[in-house]
């Protein structure tokens, strides 16, 4: 019986040492965001378009809370903003077979808040003396005022092939908008992964969203992916 229940024990110990001894599977590990290549891809109306050449990189400021004072028999506008406040942009743009694409991350900032920029490209450009807030992890909307108005923070996408559409109504402050209200309720830009470098941040974000023709025509987009590498020296100051 002595022998039978030894026997028992050196199986379960064997048995044990081989189910120890075996490997747990291997993990696949994405490769560190900071060697991926600056790239943009995404569905427009179901069609796939990539864009991976950098054009160009910069930054600057607009008016903010713009307002109609009045309009005279002529038509012509008389718009005022608001003299404490500035709207600060980042912004980037990529080259592709089918055209470009630009991003620009904007925030408003109590003109107090911003510094001069004494860099030799941008220079005088009033900016946060931190910019961290642009591009923290979490999800952004698309407002319809960008270029506009500009009474909103948030993202702003303008993509040209043998149209230009833009996230926003292109119509000029203090004339009928095209575009609804509620156009961009479902859209959304999330930032999935932020890193802090030296000279700038590397990004990482999903979106999807609504774009728009002059005449408020819409085009869907789904399923967009970019990475980047935003440098804090930006190469001049653009607008779209």
């Amino acid at each position: 019986m002595n022998k039978v229940l030894m026997a028992a024990a050196v199986t379960l110990l064997f048995a044990a040492c081989k189910k120890d001894n075996k490997q747990s599977p291997q993990k696949q590990i994405d490769p560190p965001l900071a060697t991926f290549k600056d790239s943009v891809s995404l569905n427009l109306d179901g069609t796939f378009y990539s864009y991976n050449d950098v054009d160009m990189i910069g930054t600057g400021n607009n008016q903010a809370n713009l307002k109609v004072d009045s309009i005279d028999k002529t038509g012509h506008r008389y718009i005022s903003n608001d003299p404490d406040t500035l709207q600060f942009y980042r912004l980037f743009s990529l080259k592709g077979k089918s055209g470009e694409i630009s991003f620009a991350f904007f925030k408003r900032f109590a003109t107090k808040q911003l510094i001069v920029s004494h860099e030799p490209i941008g220079y005088g450009v009033l900016m946060p003396t931190d910019e961290g807030d642009l591009f923290k992890a979490g999800t952004y909307g698309f407002p319809l005022d960008y270029s506009g108005i500009n009474a909103h923070d948030g993202i702003a996408i303008a993509l040209s092939k043998n149209i230009r559409l833009t996230s926003y109504d292109q119509t000029a402050p203090g004339y009928p908008v095209v575009v609804n209200a509620d156009a961009q309720q479902k859209a959304q830009f999330k930032i999935i992964n932020s890193q802090k470098e030296t000279n700038g941040y590397l990004l990482e974000a999903r979106f999807s969203m609504n774009l728009f023709e002059h005449d408020g025509t819409v085009h869907k987009v789904d399923n967009g992916y970019i990475k980047f590498r935003l440098d804090e020296s930006p190469l001049g100051i653009f607008n779209f």
